[in-house]
């Protein structure tokens, strides 16, 4: 299973602190069964809330105190009475309920005392009480050490946790009603929870603490909206995704990272409008920096804040930009890019480019490579299954997901209708699968997120120009951020807002 990047911390948590939470649980006096469920119904409440968490003073003592807040909420079914041999159960047993679940946080979570009273929220001094004088520690450790706890239930921590970020944003939206005003993104977004910003230095954009109600990053209307915080980022080409911040192109051809708390750091620079590539795994992106008379690809390693590798590029078109060249797709450490000899792959940090097999290359992910064999058709090919599925669509902006399971593509591209419908394939079949579009709506962007995720900027064509007028004037009414999930068939709106001018942008 491939986790969606503002995952990949809390799941490594998860991993980490899953067991020992069950152990504690089961020792507080439920069956271990429903241990288990309240384990990860709290789990789920702290991954919803994680980049809070991560930034609070001790993130263990506030993980274990939102597991005993589930915890205390439930109705249990009395557990079997402890047998005579567990001499650790029968003397929890005899504690109070309160003495009992410091004496369980302190020797068989591993909590010190400090936390224990913080996850209690009493004074130290109180926490522990009688019947804990000279403890013996191993004995509760081999207590907790006893209980088998089966492996943590990654993917159904964080569907249950997306599930109630859902649920906010309906709550949130319901309570809003239509949303119409200049900066109704940032309206509803507030509602779920906002810190105040900093002012920003000359030159530095504005940045809010805002929790992001999308599943991915997106930018609208001024604001480039990451999972914590909206940043003020005046209009953008292109955006990658890199963990919980983001590589954007602005329209004058710069390329910047933007991190997770809003601190925006320059990188370099670009044609407006051409490609950005990213690999979130590595926490690599590439493009292609005019410079001059000796354009060249340009990788840049964000987790090292350096430059990882360059290439120049000897194809000079008369503009000064390697003619045609430019990057495809990042697949974990493998960059592959065009130029007007082919398409090449090229093995990060030091390997040397290879040319790949003739054809148009239009976009690598996972390991399923996708070929524009005409401007109607597209070809999805899985190497590791010797698979191949020539479909309808076009190679601009083809996608494909995390996990290697889903093909976003477009069809009818003209100059009358420069979005095209969306069509999503089975990478594993090649069968047309929902995309939770309906017959009047045009999909202005479009990005597949985490699992069976898409989420899309919806314009309605009554709201629209009439065919033939794309490039003559820009939508009129209001847009609307939307999220369907293929499996479920279901979709969501986000939130809606208003159309300024400037087309919003999805990661790619």
């Amino acid at each position: 299973m491939t986790l969606p990047a503002r995952d990949t911390d809390f799941a490594a948590y998860l991993a980490a602190r899953w067991t020992p939470v069950v152990r504690t649980l089961v020792l507080l006096g439920g069956p271990q069964q429903q241990a288990e469920a309240v384990a990860s119904t709290g789990f789920a409440r702290c991954s919803a809330r994680w980049g809070r968490l991560r930034d609070s003073r001790d993130v263990e003592a506030e993980v274990y105190r939102t597991v005993l807040e589930c915890w205390t909420r439930r109705t249990w079914v009395e557990p079997d009475a402890p047998p005579a041999d567990v001499p650790i159960e029968a003397r929890l047993d005899r504690l109070t309920p309160d003495v009992r679940a410091a004496v369980v946080l302190r020797y068989v979570a591993g909590l010190s005392d400090v936390q224990v009273a913080q996850v209690l929220d009493r004074p130290p001094a109180e926490t522990m009480g009688d019947g804990t004088e000279d403890p013996d520690e191993e004995a509760f450790r081999r207590a907790g050490d006893a209980i088998d706890v089966p492996l943590p239930p990654i993917e159904a921590v964080t569907r249950e946790a997306r599930e109630r970020r859902r649920r906010t944003v309906r709550r949130v939206l319901a309570s809003a009603g239509a949303l119409a005003a200049v900066g109704v993104a940032v309206g509803v977004a507030t509602a779920v929870g906002v810190r105040p910003g900093h002012t920003p230095a000359a030159g530095e954009p504005q940045v809010t603490r805002v929790e992001n109600v999308a599943e991915v990053a997106w930018w609208a209307n001024g604001l480039l909206h990451l999972p914590h915080v909206t940043v003020a980022l005046n209009r953008l080409d292109g955006l990658v995704a890199i963990g919980e911040g983001a590589v954007v192109g602005d329209e004058q051809g710069g390329v910047s990272y933007v991190a997770d708390d809003g601190t925006l750091t320059s990188l370099g620079n670009k044609e407006p409008g051409a490609p950005l590539v990213a690999s979130d795994e590595q926490g690599w992106a590439a493009w292609v920096d005019p410079d001059g008379d000796a354009p060249k690809l340009v990788v840049y390693d964000v987790t090292a804040r350096q430059v990882l590798a360059t290439r120049t590029l000897s194809s000079v078109a008369s503009d000064g930009l390697a003619d045609g060249a430019h990057p495809i797709a990042m697949d974990r450490d493998t960059l592959y890019f065009t130029t007007t000899e082919g398409d090449w792959e090229w093995r990060l940090p030091d390997g040397e480019p290879e040319g790949v097999d003739p054809g148009h290359l239009a976009e690598v992910g996972a390991g399923i490579r996708v070929w524009e064999m005409d401007p109607r058709t597209i070809k999805i090919v899985q190497p590791f299954f010797s698979l191949a599925f020539a479909v309808r669509g076009s190679g601009a902006g083809t996608q494909v997901s995390d996990n290697g399971t889903y093909v976003l593509t477009r069809l009818g591209r003209s100059p009358d209708d420069p979005f095209g419908r969306v069509r999503i394939y089975d990478a594993r079949s090649g069968h047309a699968l929902w995309t939770g579009l309906r017959a009047r709506d045009t999909a202005v962007a479009a990005t597949l997120g985490p699992f069976d995720e898409v989420t899309y900027v919806v314009a309605r064509s009554d709201d629209a120009p009439q065919a033939g007028e794309f490039l003559r004037q820009s939508f009129s009414g209001p847009y609307e951020l939307r999220t369907c999930h293929i499996g479920e068939r279901t979709c969501f709106t986000v939130t809606s807002f208003p159309h300024t001018g400037a087309q919003p942008v999805l990661p790619h």
